[in-house]
Parts: C-alpha cells; sequence; structure tokens
C-alpha cells in the first residue's frame, strides 16, 4: 500500500489535475493494489468466471509495472531533492528573467511532471523487455563445482537444479512439460526441485504438475517445500509431488551410490515452516540425525537463509536453494543481492558451497530483466583435477 500510495502521490501531483480526473486517476492506482488479494481470493473459489484469468493477467502486470516505477521514481525525487539544494530551480528562473515563489513553484511542479513522464516512459519500455524475457525458455546454465577431496566415483556427477516454477494462471503444464525436456536432454545423475511449485489449489491446477512425472535422473529425482506450498494445500501438492515419482524430503535424508561413491541427499522445510504445519519446522540438523558414512553430502533448502543453520551442522558439502528469483526484475535484481546472506550463483558460505538458483519460471508478475530463468546444470568435480588441468 505505501508503495502505491508513494508512486500516486509524486506522479498525480504534480500534474494539477481537476478534482474529477485526479479522483479517478487515485481510483487506478489504489485499485491496481486491492486487485492483488482480490486475485487471489477469487483462487478459492469454483467456477472461475470467463474473466478471471484475464484479470489474473492484468493485475500482476499492473503490480509489476508499479514495483518497477517505485524505485525509479524514489531515485529521480532524490536528484531532484539535491538540484533544489543546490538552487538549480532559482538559477533557471533567473535566466529566464522570472522572480519569485510562485513561479520558482510553477515552474518546479513542470519540470517535475515533464519528468515523471520519461520515468513512466521508462517504466514502460522496461515492463515489455521483462514480459518478453519471461515468455522465453530458462537458460541452461552448467556450474562445475570444485571439491576438494571429492571421491572419484563422484568426479562429474550431475545434479539439475530448478526451483520456483510457480504453476498458476500464467504458468501451465506446457511450460512445466518444457523444463522436463530440457533437463532431460541433461541427462543428470540427480534431480533437485527446491520448491514453490505452484501458486494455487490442487483442484485447480494440479494437472499442470503432472508433466513432472517424466523427470529423469539416474539416481532419484528429490523435492523439498518452498514457502508458497504452505499458502495452500500442502498435503495436495505433497502428494502430487509424490505421484510423480519424487522423493519429498521433509528434514529427511537418503543415500545414494555412484561409481562406488556413497552420497547423501538431504532436504529440509522452508525457512519460516515452523508456524504454518506442524512438524513442518526447518531442522537441519534433524536431516542430518542417523546419516551413514558418505563421501559427499548435499543439501536442498529453498531459502538461502537457510545457509546459516547448514552451515553450523559442519557436516554439508553443498547446498541447493532458491526462493529469490534473483530479484526477477530490475531493479530488484540489485536490490536482492543486498538482503540475504549469498548472492544468486555459486558462492561459498562458511567453507561450505553454496549454489542459489534465480528460478525457472517467475512469480506474480510475469517479468524477467536482469535476472534470467535457469535449469542449473550442477557438475561436481574433484578440485585437485581441475587444477591440474588448468580448468
Amino acid at each position: 500500500m505505501v508503495i502505491h500510495i508513494y508512486v500516486g502521490h509524486r506522479i498525480i501531483t504534480p500534474m494539477g489535475l481537476d478534482l474529477l480526473p485526479k479522483l479517478a486517476a487515485w481510483f487506478l492506482v489504489l485499485a491496481s493494489y486491492v486487485m492483488v488479494p482480490l486475485v487471489f481470493s477469487m483462487r478459492l473459489g469454483s467456477p472461475k468466471p470467463f474473466w478471471y484469468v484475464p484479470l489474473f493477467w492484468f493485475t500482476f502486470i499492473m503490480f509489476g509495472y508499479v514495483t518497477t516505477i517505485f524505485p525509479l521514481l524514489m531515485t529521480k525525487d532524490v536528484v531532484m531533492w539535491s538540484w533544489t539544494k543546490m538552487g538549480t530551480y532559482s538559477s533557471l528562473n533567473s535566466q529566464q528573467g522570472s522572480v519569485g515563489a510562485p513561479d520558482e513553484k510553477h515552474r518546479q511542479r513542470q519540470v517535475t511532471h515533464q519528468m515523471n513522464m520519461g520515468v513512466m516512459a521508462i517504466t514502460l519500455a522496461l515492463v515489455l523487455m521483462g514480459m518478453y524475457q519471461a515468455g522465453i525458455a530458462p537458460q541452461v546454465k552448467v556450474v562445475e563445482t570444485p571439491v576438494e577431496g571429492l571421491a572419484e566415483g563422484l568426479d562429474g556427477l550431475k545434479i539439475a537444479l530448478i526451483s520456483d516454477i510457480h504453476i498458476s494462471p500464467t504458468v501451465h503444464g506446457d511450460t512445466v512439460a518444457d523444463i522436463v525436456r530440457r533437463v532431460n536432454e541433461l541427462e543428470p545423475d540427480i534431480v533437485a526441485h527446491t520448491g514453490d511449485l505452484a501458486d494455487a489449489t490442487v483442484e485447480e491446477m494440479g494437472k499442470d504438475a503432472e508433466p513432472l512425472s517424466g523427470l529423469k535422473a539416474k539416481l532419484g529425482v528429490f523435492f523439498v517445500t518452498g514457502n508458497h506450498e504452505y499458502y495452500w494445500d500442502l498435503k495436495g501438492w505433497l502428494k502430487v509431488v509424490e505421484n510423480t515419482g519424487a522423493v519429498a524430503l521433509n528434514n529427511e535424508h537418503r543415500l545414494v551410490e555412484h561409481n562406488g561413491a556413497r552420497l547423501l541427499v538431504a532436504g529440509i522445510t522452508d525457512y519460516s515452516a515452523g508456524g504454518s504445519a506442524p512438524g513442518h519446522k526447518s531442522d537441519p540438523a534433524k536431516a542430518l540425525t542417523g546419516a551413514p558414512k558418505r563421501d559427499f553430502t548435499l543439501m536442498l533448502a529453498h531459502q538461502p537463509r537457510s545457509v546459516v543453520a547448514v552451515a553450523a551442522t559442519g557436516q554439508v558439502d553443498l547446498q541447493l536453494s532458491g526462493h529469490t528469483h534473483g530479484g526477477q526484475y530490475f531493479p530488484w535484481s540489485i536490490i536482492v543481492r543486498f538482503v540475504h546472506p549469498v548472492a544468486p550463483g555459486l558462492s561459498k558460505y562458511e567453507g561450505m558451497w553454496v549454489y542459489l538458483s534465480r528460478g525457472s519460471v517467475y512469480w506474480g508478475p510475469p517479468l524477467r530483466l536482469g535476472s534470467p530463468k535457469e535449469i542449473t546444470l550442477i557438475v561436481l568435480r574433484r578440485a585437485e583435477k581441475m587444477r591440474a588441468t588448468g580448468s
């Protein structure tokens, strides 16, 4: 609400509109906020009216527009405030022979309005580019991860990471099927799905997850819950996941063997799940309790915030996460780097490797800009061998 009021005030006020046009403009701004909870509340009802899907598209495109223009307007306002402090307006007016506070205020309002129009045009261009990027196929990123002392049998092991599919009225089974096809082409040994499968009830969109049953991995497909699973039908979606043949890990682990080496795949529930569902409090220590001797430990955790507790166990070699979407679109794709303990991509935290996916589709606004969709192929490599070959 604060964002919408700020955007409305900074754009509408300098226009100098009469009362009725001003009220109409404010109605549009506030409606763009109210429509978000409105369309979500409609999702719980059945059947849906014929105009529901177009409304869903329009609502989240508008939401994307407002959340894109907000930081741009703030930046513009800071610049204009600086100009005012430096006397730029007074200088301009003096050069034109204008004197007096009313003339200066009028000039300032004109310049503000002109700059607002420029910001609105730039935002429109960004939103259109973002919609295009959201509509194309996800990038396949191959990430070689050097591991000191990695068992020979695990050198070259391939883990396909998908995350944040967010099945919804704008994300359907054809998108899921395309992700499955691209993952299978990579011929992974393990598929890791780090949550946020859907934003809908199973009744509404459960069938759109069915293509996931086509995922192929030599050592198994593993799933952990994201925060969005807890917003809808948790038990229902976990059943859907199990029906696809994946293993849902609720603070649990599974041991797999590859070329004579032993790899532990552990998974924890979402970082924020403790107050959402009994028995789902995220617990890395529990996920590793009773684990047998192994050569490598992989942890699946939806939110990167889990990295602190996971690293504290001292038992994990690599954590795979999603959740942030890398900010999803500009300028949030820049801001998100300062919010979470690790940045998108491959990094180290307390000596433990972490890969943070930007997500395979999107949530809400159908926008991707500065943070492309991705399917990630993590390839484990012996660090010693990589140094020897200079790779």
